[in-house]
């Protein structure tokens, strides 16, 4: 099983990018999600975790995102977010769902998957997310924390991160860290495992 390597941090000043912290962890490229068909523009991303908070990082090449949603919990997935799945536990039948568009507009939802699909969606009540979004002279890059006090992050936690494009016909480009061969995200057997790595 594919395993991301998550950095132990500190709490940082994590709006500024220079902050040392944001040197630590490992940029790693999204990958087509499904072989020969998704072509997805370069994406990056990290991922930091402290005792009551994770980090994130998205560097993605994209001049014209479509986005368009400003509030919280709207349906981003219609457009072209970058996508966060995270079971804490291990437990593949219920996972944090976060995305984020280019606006930073924020989905936060816990998914309830069984029989091969998501049977209901939990919708987290206040964003538990920060973020902010710094225009390059390429694309964007995305970053923020979600606040995880409540969460006990195991060493059996699993983990997807994702990006969604589309084409000129609003068909999904799909970019994964695990890719699930299929166009849905919500294959949580193919999420990957977590190694925690100390400072």
């Amino acid at each position: 099983m594919k395993k991301y390597k998550l950095k132990i941090v500190e709490d940082f000043d994590w709006q500024d990018l220079m902050s040392l912290e944001w040197g630590q962890g490992e940029h790693t490229k999204l990958l087509p999600n499904t072989a020969g068909k998704d072509n997805i523009p370069p994406s990056m991303f990290m991922l930091l975790k402290s005792s009551t908070r994770l980090y994130f990082k998205f560097v993605t090449i994209d001049k014209d995102p479509k986005s368009t949603m400003t509030e919280y919990n709207a349906p981003l997935y219609d457009e072209e977010p970058l996508e966060i799945f995270i079971s804490p536990d291990g437990n593949l039948e219920r996972y944090f769902e976060f995305e984020v568009n280019h606006l930073g507009a924020v989905f936060a939802a816990w998914a309830n998957f069984k029989d091969g699909k998501v049977q209901k969606l939990d919708f987290v009540e206040n964003n538990p997310v920060k973020v902010k979004i710094a225009p390059t002279h390429k694309g964007f890059i995305t970053y923020g924390y979600i606040d995880i006090t409540d969460w006990n992050i195991l060493e059996s936690a699993r983990i997807n991160v994702y990006r969604i494009k589309r084409d000129e016909n609003n068909d999904f480009i799909l970019g994964a860290y695990s890719p699930t061969g299929v166009d849905n995200f919500h294959v949580p057997d193919r999420f990957a495992g977590v190694e925690f790595i100390p400072s």
